[in-house]
């Protein structure tokens, strides 16, 4: 489920805090929108939670995962997304400068809203990844 389509349902249901394991919890398709604005899905992702303290802003937290093979253009549509790989390897091809970023388990990465990207799954790939689009008032 995309991030922005739960946002309403799960801040009535914000808490002060949350647990949970690697290999535990439900995984659901990841949907978001695609470059075009249509819905797109790749991949299953568990979400811990997915709005910030004050039930507007946008701080997704979850577990992504997926099989070995090329996603579709993904442009970082929910925010600016963080990531640990727990889980497989990946080359990142940034599609505006063609610049390749290589990771395996244990690296991270951040990524601003917007980037233009395609993604080369080479082994079944798990990341845990965190999401943020606040605005400063």
């Amino acid at each position: 489920m995309a991030v922005v389509q739960l946002k309403e349902s799960f801040a009535s249901q914000l808490r002060a805090f949350y647990t949970g394991a690697l290999d535990g919890g439900e995984y659901v398709p990841f949907e978001y929108p695609g470059p075009d604005g249509k819905p797109m899905t790749f991949g299953e992702i568990q979400l811990i939670r997915e709005t910030g303290h004050d039930g507007n802003s946008t701080l997704a937290v979850g577990l992504w995962k997926t099989e070995a093979g090329l996603s579709p253009e993904y442009t970082f549509p929910g925010g600016d997304e963080t990531f640990l790989v727990v889980e497989g390897s990946v080359t990142i091809t940034l599609l505006d400068t063609g610049e390749e970023v290589s990771l395996q388990v244990g690296d991270f990465a951040s990524f601003v809203k917007g980037t233009r990207s395609q993604w080369n799954f080479h082994t079944a790939f798990k990341k845990f990844v965190i999401v943020s689009d606040c605005t400063a008032e």
